[in-house]
C-alpha cells in the first residue's frame, strides 16, 4: 500500500446537499458545505485539497490545514464557494497532502448545478412570477354533469420553466384537506406559455367550496412558489322536479 508519510487510507468526501445529484439555487447560495473524513494516520498541518472541476474543464482549488481538534474528530468541514460551480455537470476530488509526499487521492463527487428557478424572468436569480391557474369551466359551478370527466384548468407557465419540470396542483377541499396532481411539462407547453391540467373527479369527491395553487418545481428543486388561489364551488345535486298541485 502507497503511503503519505503514515496515510494508508484515502480521504473521503461528502456533500450533503448534493446527494440527490443536484445543487439547486438555494443550496448554492452559501455555497457548497463539504466534509472530509480524515484517515488514519493523518497529522496536524496536513493540507486537504478539493478540486472543483467545472462542466467547460476549467477547475478551482479550495485548500485547507488540519488543525489539532480535527485530527481529534477524524474530520474537516470545507466551504466550496458558490463561484466555484457553475451550471452543468461540475465534479469535486479531494486529496490529502502530508509531509513531503505525493498528494493522497480520495473519492470524487458528481452532481449537476442548477441554477434557474422556474418563474424567474429577469435572471436576478429570484422568483419574479408564479404560475396562475384559471379554470373557465367554473365561473357559475360545478354541477354534475360538468364534473363527470374532471376539472379542467388551464396554468401559466412563467419564464424560466424548461421542459421535465413538474407542475403540482395542490386542491384544498371543503373540509381544509389537500390533494395534489402532478404534470410533467412539456417543451410546446413551455413555449407556448401555458399548461392545461385536469383534476381528476376523483379528488372532488363533495359538494362545496375548493381552492387550487399550482407551483413549478425542476429536477435540481428549484421551485417558483405558489401562486394565487383559484376557487370554485362543486354542487352536484340536481334541483328537485317541480311537483304540480291540481287546484279544485
Amino acid at each position: 500500500t502507497s503511503k503519505t508519510d503514515g496515510v494508508a487510507d484515502a480521504p473521503v468526501l461528502s456533500i450533503p446537499e448534493v446527494t440527490d445529484g443536484y445543487a439547486n439555487a438555494d443550496e448554492l447560495k452559501d455555497g457548497l458545505q463539504a466534509e472530509v473524513t480524515l484517515p488514519a494516520g493523518t497529522a496536524e498541518g496536513a493540507v486537504i485539497t478539493l478540486t472543483v472541476t467545472r462542466p467547460d474543464k476549467t477547475t478551482e482549488n479550495v485548500t485547507h490545514t488540519v488543525t489539532k481538534d480535527e485530527v481529534a474528530a477524524g474530520k474537516v468541514s470545507m466551504d466550496i464557494p458558490k463561484d466555484a460551480v457553475i451550471d452543468g455537470q461540475n465534479s469535486v476530488s479531494v486529496t490529502l497532502t502530508q509531509g513531503s509526499n505525493p498528494a493522497k487521492p480520495g473519492n470524487v463527487v458528481d452532481f449537476a448545478a442548477d441554477t434557474q428557478i422556474p418563474g424567474d424572468t429577469d435572471g436576478d436569480g429570484a422568483t419574479d412570477a408564479t404560475p396562475v391557474v384559471a379554470i373557465p369551466e367554473a365561473a357559475d359551478g360545478v354541477n354534475a354533469e360538468e364534473l363527470k370527466d374532471g376539472v379542467q384548468t388551464e396554468v401559466t407557465v412563467p419564464k424560466g420553466s424548461a421542459a421535465g419540470d413538474t407542475l403540482t396542483l395542490t386542491v384544498t377541499k371543503p373540509d381544509g384537506t389537500t390533494d395534489t396532481v402532478e404534470h410533467t411539462l412539456t417543451a410546446d407547453e413551455v413555449a407556448a406559455g401555458k399548461a392545461d391540467v385536469t383534476i381528476p373527479a376523483d379528488k372532488v369527491t363533495a359538494d362545496g367550496q375548493y381552492s387550487v395553487t399550482a407551483e413549478i418545481t425542476d429536477p435540481a428543486g428549484n421551485t417558483s412558489g405558489q401562486g394565487q388561489p383559484a376557487d370554485f364551488a362543486v354542487d352536484t345535486v340536481a334541483p328537485s322536479a317541480p311537483v304540480l298541485k291540481a287546484e279544485d
